[in-house]
């Protein structure tokens, strides 16, 4: 947990430096969970108010239509999971988080971060750089989604995620990409 909290404090002044006050005011706020596989951060219908970072594991978000689930986003080690409408609007969630492998992960509240917003106006900075991080990401997926077929889909995303094309699941790549698992199949067979 040390070294993973180490790699968390690194990455954030990665972004900017942050101070000893800032740091032990961090300390005091992030709490640590270790979490199996298959359990939910946030189910759809829930306010999402935690911020979470991934030290270990595979987390993805998920929306469920006409019975199907729909994988919007994925996320691994080092990255930021969230619900970002409901974490940002404080309105309940359209989507569910769910560990797609044993996790051990960060979090801080929506309050406690609003509170080092208001105290130490860097944590703004590193905050509005993590949104836009997540945000650029889903511009991404939707690019793929709208302009391409389904193979430079699914060859673009063995390019742009070769550590996720081994750890997700087919099921949870076909719904990512918006193709069908039978299409998914198909194409595996062809290469």
């Amino acid at each position: 947990m040390i070294a993973a909290k180490k790699k968390l404090f690194d990455q954030l002044s990665s972004i900017r430096s942050l101070s000893t006050e800032v740091l032990q005011e961090l300390e005091v706020r992030i709490v640590f969970q270790r979490l199996p596989k298959g359990a939910h951060l946030l189910q759809a219908g829930e306010t999402g108010d935690r911020l979470y970072y991934i030290a270990r594991g595979l987390v993805r978000g998920y929306c469920v239509e006409e019975a199907k689930e729909i994988t919007t986003w994925l996320a691994v080690e080092g990255e930021f999971a969230f619900s970002g409408s409901s974490f940002l609007r404080e309105k309940r969630s359209n989507e569910s988080i769910e560990l797609l492998e044993y996790t051990e992960l960060f979090y801080i509240t929506r309050q406690d971060l609003h509170y080092l917003h208001k105290h130490f106006p860097k944590i703004n900075y590193i905050s509005q750089c993590i949104l836009q991080q997540h945000f650029l990401l889903q511009e991404e997926r939707l690019y793929l989604l709208r302009q391409m077929k389904a193979e430079k889909r699914l060859e673009q995303f063995r390019q742009q995620f070769p550590d996720l094309w081994k750890r997700v699941q087919n099921q949870h790549i076909a719904s990512y990409l918006g193709i069908n698992p039978a299409t998914l199949s198909r194409l595996l067979r062809k290469k």
